[in-house]
């Protein structure tokens, strides 16, 4: 529906019968000032004595005598008012005479009270003959008002004055869309109006097959989803298979005699079928329904009730094991801990070595599903034993496969001493693949040359030593089916300008071009670029793998450790800490130890490693809680950077 203004021009009318001179002598100024209320202006001359003449006329058409007339404008719109004075002496001459005007506007109400609307009948049950009724709204007489009908078919435009109430005989069945124009005359704003409404109805000539369709449809909600239901057409036709599309109320549709429709909120829909049997014969039916959505299972109540125990290690005080007493009891449960010395475990029990004597807030997190868990943290007191000296060397030998089963398996005999039970062993095959058994046995995968190294720690270390550590490798040759005589090797540098950027330089010789190439970089990705260029997003200590195989039965791998940072990160030990809680709604905590009080810088960093929060606090000897405000966050994973001294230690953390 649209409305139309249309401007009107205004008339100026000037009265010659009231001449005047030129001259404008100050005892007869002809200066008004003017006061304008709605569409009415109150004039006062400047000259208010009883000698001067006045003559006004208000540029409509209407004019004055009086000394100071009010006049009311019918028409808004710009006019000109004009302002004349005279005066004569005692034998009738003029004297004096002047002239002067002033504009006013004359403000529109432009509102359009015009609304255009009818109804549609058939007449005496002839359905190519419809009465059509104008039910429009438009301003009283004696405005002038214009109907203009449009039947559709191709017929003359009707045009009539007034509201008029047309009827019209079809020549052919079938749609059309009738359409009406009302018009108002000129308003008071001196525009016209108008407003127009279309719409579609049926024409069925007689003698022409008829239209007596009565559609109706079925409505069932599944038992289970309220929020899915059946349609069904139940319209007795007769056609076989009419077109059937539906409008389910939120603007989506369907097609077909019967459809599945599934609403994804509660609501009122109005549902509609539009059924066609022919070309001339459609009928629609619409269908108010109201939707409910499937009542939610109740959340299953979070009953954990947190605790753990401990207990001392008998003669390596150092050494303590925590056990999850929580109730109910669940071992599947998922448990992590925080030992207080900035590292972490995990599992139902979890044995800790401390390297430092001293007191510890120990903290468990238990969490039985992604809604349900729970955290408890209780002070630990540690002492170191006595006497714990660096003496131990690694030591291995080993032999393939005494039984030739398999040529490329290989057993692993540890010959390190002194070894005591509580010492971390770990071995690298040089195939990526690590064991911390103490004498492991390993098959390998595919024939190669494998650098296999062993690493001896002792357990405990005391407090201001350095750790006890002893490793030794051999190189073990696999040979396959065939000889393999493959090396792999490579070497590496930081980039001079971005020092997370490391340069790989693959050295192994190769005389197969052909050669698989597969890069391990220790942070989850890989590459098979022969010589790659990697960008680290944290700096630290990695491992990485180089693994080049050029047959199925020859493969060599290379591994070696490298530090990702500044060129001062060599010397800066990291380490990782365990936040708590994880995930943090308004606060997480995470511990460091330190050796001697010194300040701690703490940074949080978001997914787009940009510094969301930093804060400096002053640490002292001993165990640290470090608790950050993180209500103000906005939802995602965050990484927490401490540095302190020449440790670096970080934590990562979701905020919910």
């Amino acid at each position: 529906m649209k409305k139309i203004y249309i401007l009107t021009a205004f008339l100026w009318v000037v009265f010659s019968n009231f001449s005047f001179g030129q001259n404008t002598p100050t005892n007869c100024t002809a200066q008004f000032n003017i006061t304008p209320t709605g569409n009415t202006v109150q004039c006062t001359p400047v000259m208010m004595d009883s000698l001067t003449a006045h003559y006004w006329s208000f540029g409509d058409g209407g004019s004055s005598s009086i000394k100071n007339p009010a006049h009311t404008y019918n028409v808004c719109g710009t006019y000109t008012i004009g302002h004349y004075t005279r005066q004569r002496n005692p034998n009738g001459v003029i004297t004096c005479s002047d002239s002067a005007f002033v504009s006013v506007v004359i403000a529109c109400n432009t509102s359009c009270n015009v609304h255009a609307s009818f109804t549609s009948a058939i007449v005496n049950n002839q359905s190519n003959v419809f009465q059509f009724t104008n039910t429009s709204a438009a301003p009283p007489s004696p405005t002038p008002v214009y109907s203009i009908w449009n039947f559709g078919d191709g017929t003359p435009v009707v045009t009539g004055s007034g509201l008029t109430n047309p009827s019209h005989t079809y020549t052919t069945s079938g749609l059309f869309n009738v359409c009406l124009k009302v018009i108002s005359g000129q308003t008071v704003a001196g525009m016209n109006c108008m407003d127009s409404i279309c719409q579609t109805i049926q024409v069925q000539v007689p003698g022409t097959n008829t239209c007596n369709i009565n559609p109706t449809f079925s409505i069932q909600p599944s038992p289970n989803q309220p929020n899915v239901i059946v349609f069904t057409n139940t319209t007795v036709q007769t056609v076989a298979n009419p077109a059937i599309s539906w409008s389910f109320g939120d603007s989506t549709t369907g097609s077909g005699n019967s459809i599945t429709h599934t609403y994804n909120h509660a609501g009122t829909f109005s549902v509609c079928m539009h059924i066609a049997v022919s070309s001339t014969c459609i009928k629609d039916t619409c269908v108010t329904i109201t939707v409910t959505m499937p009542t939610p299972p109740p959340p299953t109540p979070c009953t954990i009730a947190p605790g753990f125990s401990w207990s001392i290690n008998q003669t390596q005080s150092n050494i303590i094991t925590f056990t999850n007493t929580s109730t109910p009891i669940n071992t599947a449960a998922s448990v992590s801990w925080n030992f207080g010395d900035s590292t972490t475990g995990t599992g139902y029990i979890a044995t800790h070595t401390y390297t430092h004597a001293g007191i510890y807030t120990v903290c468990m997190y238990v969490s039985n599903s992604n809604t349900c868990s729970a955290y408890l943290c209780q002070t630990v007191t540690v002492t170191l034993p006595t006497n714990n000296p660096c003496n131990i060397v690694a030591g291995f030998n080993f032999q393939n496969n005494p039984t030739g089963a398999s040529s490329n398996t290989v057993y692993f005999n540890n010959q390190s001493t002194p070894l005591a039970a509580t010492d971390s062993i770990t071995w690298n095959f040089g195939d990526g693949t690590v064991s911390h058994d103490i004498n492991p046995i390993h098959t390998y995968a595919n024939a190669g040359t494998y650098n296999v190294c062993l690493v001896v720690r002792k357990n405990p270390t005391p407090t201001g030593a350095a750790p006890c550590v002893s490793y030794i490798c051999h190189v073990v040759t696999i040979t396959g089916s065939q000889p393999c005589t493959l090396a792999s090797s490579f070497t590496w540098h930081r980039d001079s300008i971005n020092y997370q950027t490391i340069h790989f330089y693959n050295t192994t010789y190769i005389q197969n071009t052909t050669a698989a190439i597969m890069w391990s970089f220790g942070d989850g990705t890989s590459s098979t670029v022969f010589s790659p260029v990697h960008q680290y997003s944290f700096p630290g200590h990695y491992y990485v793998c180089l693994r080049v195989q050029t047959s199925p039965n020859c493969v060599a791998y290379y591994c070696d450790s490298i530090i990702v940072g500044t060129p001062n990160t060599s010397s800066i030990p990291q380490c990782q800490l365990m936040p708590i809680p994880n995930p943090a709604h308004s606060q997480v905590s995470v511990n460091a130890y330190l050796a001697a009080a010194m300040p701690i810088n703490v940074f949080v960093y978001n997914a787009q490693n940009v510094c969301v929060k930093r804060l400096t606090i002053t640490g002292v000897a001993g165990n640290n809680t470090i608790a950050l405000n993180v209500y103000n966050l906005v939802a995602g994973f965050y990484t927490i950077r401490l540095y302190y001294g020449n440790q670096f230690c970080f934590a990562r953390f979701q905020k919910i």
